[in-house]
């Protein structure tokens, strides 16, 4: 029969219990006191890894543990066992013996065997005794049959990771390991979500050894980033495998998407897009933002970008010009800390027309006269037509000058021309009505400047839509062809300068020669006369 008191949320002081035992006769004469240090002092004096090993000699335990930090204040130790068929965590059922035995001079593992009545299993405790108080039972963590640890691995921790590394600890609470264990076994599967079911004999699922010299940490490497691990460790032995240990769980730090945005989709008409897509495959982390962009090479303005984020899966793109061809470009991006995020190298790219619509504004036409009235007016396609080819073209033919600015008859209408053509010449003189609008070379008042301009009118879905007209481009006309003044002012100081430098030259070549002339004449009566004089002598 066991007899037992239990106290409940008392503090974490010194407390002293008094047990006594009563009868039909009457009360003990005698009381049991047991004291019960505060806890700090229990904690300091309790034995470490005890650890209990059944040896090969018949019916034998052999118990071990590590002395505790403050070991200067024990006098002795007790051996506690009890019968139980399970190992703990266990409760002993029945009788329970004890054993004290003293503590060694050094402080060096305590070993101590026990003799037991027969095979079965039992649990086992000790406790470190000082002169006032006791440690109380400690119960076993490590028990060893056969040359295997039955015990599990404790307290698997992921103290750091990174995008493809976990740093693993643990413990294995047995102080006599040396004979027995060998190293240990580092089991862990990837996961597809932290409840994930699957199992430690998965084919996705590594194992690592780590020899017992290595400690009890190790590093896995190549993992994936942001992907939850079930990490499991297992002791090894010279027998069998111990059993593995409970498994935690823990997620890789985040990376740079490993792949493209998918599945892209757009839906475009003549002025907006609607793109949609879906994350990347390898996401490696929790997609922040997408950064897009898209862009269109306008023959007339050139390259233009436009360039924006977003945390939906989809995006409008306003503004845009009606068929034209528009690139679309988009990459996911991560947060990799709290301070820096980073976008994937891998991109989705795609190409797309908008529908018909409205044309843009056209080039300023070239014009050229012919004559006094004739005019040739020559245009192209270089801009955004709005369609594959113009259903029409409007030419808008006017007078330009103050004088005619202040007119309401300054503009001559609107002329139409087949979309396929890019040229057209018009008479003037047969524009307008008024007398005075055509060139009049009599009046010498009359300006005689034009403005020209154009638009491109495209047929969408039956109906004429007409686009901007181009900036108007003035050119004056002329009864005859101007002298060109500036070409003859030019002319003429040309050669009246080259003429000056000419006769400078002329001047200076003569005085040079006539110099020398006279020098070599001298030269020859000098020769002459002393040749003479030579002869005579």
């Amino acid at each position: 029969m066991s007899a037992y008191a239990e106290f409940k949320r008392l503090k974490l002081d010194n407390y002293t219990f008094s047990v006594t035992s009563k009868n039909e006769v009457g009360p003990a004469p005698n009381v049991s006191k047991i004291f019960v240090a505060q806890k700090d002092k229990l904690t300091s004096i309790q034995p470490i890894s005890i650890t209990k090993t059944y040896l090969e000699e018949k019916n034998t335990v052999e118990v071990a543990w590590f002395p505790p930090k403050d070991k200067s204040m024990i006098q002795s130790y007790t051996i506690f066992w009890c019968k139980f068929p399970k190992e703990r965590p266990y409760q002993c059922d029945g009788k329970l013996d004890w054993v004290d035995v003293e503590p060694y001079p050094k402080n060096q593992t305590m070993i101590h065997k026990i003799p037991l009545p027969d095979s079965e299993i039992y649990q086992l405790a000790v406790a470190a005794n000082t002169e006032h108080y006791s440690s109380g039972m400690v119960w076993s963590t490590c028990s060893i049959i056969k040359n295997k640890v039955l015990s599990k691995v404790k307290d698997v921790t992921v103290d750091n990771t990174g995008e493809d590394f976990a740093l693993v600890r643990w413990r294995l609470d047995c102080s006599d390991r040396g004979r027995v264990v060998v190293g240990y076994q580092i089991e862990y599967c990837p996961l597809k979500t932290e409840s994930d079911t699957t199992t430690w004999d998965d084919a996705v699922c590594n194992t690592k050894n780590v020899t017992a010299a290595d400690g009890e940490q190790t590093k896995i490497l190549n993992l994936s980033p942001w992907t939850p691990y079930k990490i499991g460790v297992r002791v090894l032995t010279r027998g069998e495998p111990g059993e593995r240990s409970d498994p935690v769980i823990e997620r890789t730090n985040p990376a740079l998407p490993g792949s493209e945005p998918l599945n892209m989709k757009i839906f475009a008409t003549n002025e907006t897009a609607t793109v949609h897509w879906t994350p990347p495959a390898i996401p490696n982390g929790q997609i922040d933002f997408y950064k897009y962009k898209y862009w269109t090479g306008n023959k007339n303005s050139g390259l233009v970008t436009f360039s924006n984020v977003t945390n939906e899966t989809m995006v409008e793109l306003p503004n845009l010009l009606a068929f034209t061809e528009y690139t679309f470009e988009i990459r996911a991006c991560n947060v990799l800390d709290s301070k820096v995020h980073g976008c994937s190298e891998f991109d989705s790219k795609a190409t797309f027309m908008t529908k018909r619509g409205k044309p843009g504004q056209p080039n300023e036409p070239k014009v050229i006269f012919t004559n006094a009235t004739n005019v040739e007016i020559n245009w192209d396609t270089n801009f955004q037509l709005g369609a594959p080819e113009a259903l029409y073209w409007d030419i808008k033919v006017s007078r330009a000058g103050e004088i005619w600015e202040q007119r309401a008859d300054h503009d001559a209408g609107i002329r139409h021309v087949n979309g396929k053509m890019q040229n057209h010449t018009l008479d003037l003189s047969n524009l307008s009505s008024e007398k005075d609008w055509s060139p009049n070379c009599e009046n010498s008042t009359n300006t005689n400047l034009f403005n020209f301009t154009i638009r491109a009118i495209v047929l969408v879905d039956g109906n004429n839509i007409s686009g901007l007209w181009s900036e108007p481009i003035t050119v004056p006309a002329y009864c005859k062809v101007p002298l060109p003044w500036l070409t003859l002012i030019l002319v003429s100081i040309i050669a009246t300068s080259a003429a000056i430098v000419a006769i400078i030259g002329l001047c200076r070549a003569w005085t040079w020669f006539h110099k020398k002339k006279e020098f070599f004449d001298k030269l020859g009566r000098e020769l002459d006369d002393k040749f003479i004089n030579a002869s005579v002598d």
